[in-house]
């Protein structure tokens, strides 16, 4: 009898086991398929969303290498830092958008592009969307956050106000901007860029680019 209730004490415990191991074989599944969700390609399409006492100053004009500063402990970095935490990322990437046109929000989604393109290299897959979606971030945040003419730059009051909508679609040409002036792009980000389109002819700003898509985003028309 002993040995009877030994044998079903020894099934239920394996059973047990072979249950939880189950289980947590389709929890790291699920949470592998969760990283490996291509980002967003990026959607404003509104006006921005954020609290005027949550933004840094951006770097000064000329640097390439972007510094890493510490994190701001407000609302809407907390809860994407936990997004990202728990492999988010897309959620993550979205949720950094709704904060443009912040520059830390421009700063942290370069970060996550990087991270896919990086992911993508060493999985040997191509690269050229993501790649030209960080160009195209890159260089609407120097649109916004050009330091070059200091009297120009643009209040917070004036940052949230901004309508972001026609930014999505503007047309950043790599071969008539370069890099020079992007001071989000890193080396790295340059070096891949130029092994992927080429050395560029020129490089420029934005708002000399598009300076009359910037003249009527600052100073919009008044609708009757």
């Amino acid at each position: 009898m002993a040995i009877l209730v030994f044998i079903v004490i020894t099934i239920s415990v394996l059973g047990l086991m072979v249950y939880a191991l189950h289980r947590h074989q389709l929890m790291e599944v699920e949470l592998n398929a969760d990283r490996n969700i291509p980002l967003p390609l990026l959607k404003s399409g509104r006006r921005s969303n954020f609290k005027l006492d949550e933004e840094k100053a951006s770097p000064p004009a000329g640097t390439l290498q972007q510094n890493h500063e510490p994190p701001i402990h407000t609302s809407w970095q907390d809860k994407v830092s936990k997004l990202q935490k728990d492999g988010e990322l897309a959620l993550a990437y979205t949720a950094y958008q709704q904060a443009f046109p912040l520059w830390s929000a421009y700063a942290k989604a370069s970060v996550l592009l990087r991270m896919q393109i990086k992911g993508q290299l060493k999985a040997s897959q191509g690269v050229n969307t993501e790649l030209a979606t960080l160009y195209h971030l890159a260089a609407v945040a120097e649109l916004i956050h050009d330091k070059t003419q200091p009297e120009e730059s643009l209040s917070k009051k004036q940052l949230k106000q901004l309508d972001l909508s026609g930014l999505d679609e503007l047309d950043m040409p790599y071969t008539k901007l370069g890099y020079k002036s992007l001071r989000l792009l890193k080396p790295t980000d340059v070096n891949l860029m130029i092994k992927q389109w080429g050395e560029p002819k020129h490089h420029g700003q934005p708002r000399q680019l598009h300076k009359k898509i910037w003249s009527d985003l600052v100073n919009p028309a008044v609708k009757p």
